[in-house]
């Protein structure tokens, strides 16, 4: 539904990425929830930041998928896991982290 993120570094705003629309659509169909899959960057998180602020009150539920560490992940794939995903692994499995 949305066009992009926003991003005020590189002039995009909410016009750019046709927020108004979404708006309109979550107004006129009473959609119950707008679930949001948006990467975990500083342009995702403002996006989803601002699309809930902008929906607050309205009675519509604002979520977002769950990202982190996948379900199933070979113990050998560790290393290729962000640091602090590898603590999880290691403080779970009573092993020390790298």
């Amino acid at each position: 539904m949305l066009h992009g993120l926003l991003s005020p570094l590189d002039a995009i705003g909410p016009e750019d990425i046709r927020f108004s629309e979404l708006l309109e659509r979550v107004q006129k169909d009473e959609i119950a929830e707008v679930i949001l899959a948006l990467n975990p960057t500083v342009e995702g998180e403002s996006t989803a930041g601002y699309i809930r602020d902008r929906l607050k009150g309205s009675g519509t539920i604002v979520s977002r998928i769950a990202y982190g560490i996948p379900v199933g992940v070979p113990w050998s794939m560790r290393t290729l896991l962000p640091s602090p995903a590898r603590l999880i692994i290691a403080r779970n499995s009573d092993q020390i982290a790298d």
